[in-house]
Order: structure tokens, then C-alpha cells, then sequence
């Protein structure tokens, strides 16, 4: 395997990994592991976009239903009085 590195500013280099095979089966395994690693990291983006709606569900925020929501259901008011308004 070959490691290149590519100075983009003084302070930043970027390393880049170029793999050199020398047959067809090493060709397949490095972008099945390539292909593998984008999977991944677009599973892993969509699994923590969804742990984040479900518990902004379970706090009882939803975006698309906010106009939905009726007016006679339990919340918390600022109020001197009560902070419960039911």
C-alpha cells in the first residue's frame, strides 16, 4: 500500500491512500472495503438522525406537527400564578 501526502497549507496536509494490487482479487477486496466504509458512514449518519427524532418525539417537539397540536393539551406556562395550564 502506498501513502501519499499532498501539502495543501502550510499548517494542513491531507494524507491521501492510494492502493497499489498487483491482481484482480486484492482489486475487489480494497473496494469492497472502500464501498463498505461509505455504507457505514451513511448508516451510522441516518441511525443518529433518528435517535435524535425520537427523542425530540419523546420530549414531545415534532416540526412537521407543530401547528397540529391542540391548545387544550397540558403545558408548562410562565405564569405567576400556576405553571401548569390545563
Amino acid at each position: 500500500m502506498l501513502v501519499l501526502k499532498a501539502r495543501l497549507t502550510r499548517k494542513k496536509e491531507t494524507k491521501f491512500i492510494m492502493a497499489v494490487t498487483t491482481n484482480f482479487d486484492e482489486t475487489n477486496m480494497t473496494l469492497f472495503f472502500k464501498d463498505l466504509f461509505e455504507w457505514w458512514n451513511e448508516e451510522t449518519a441516518y441511525f443518529f438522525r433518528r435517535i435524535r427524532k425520537s427523542a425530540a418525539l419523546a420530549r414531545g417537539y415534532n416540526k412537521s406537527s407543530l401547528e397540529r397540536l391542540s391548545k387544550d393539551r397540558l403545558t408548562m406556562q410562565a405564569e405567576r400564578g400556576s405553571n401548569w395550564n390545563f
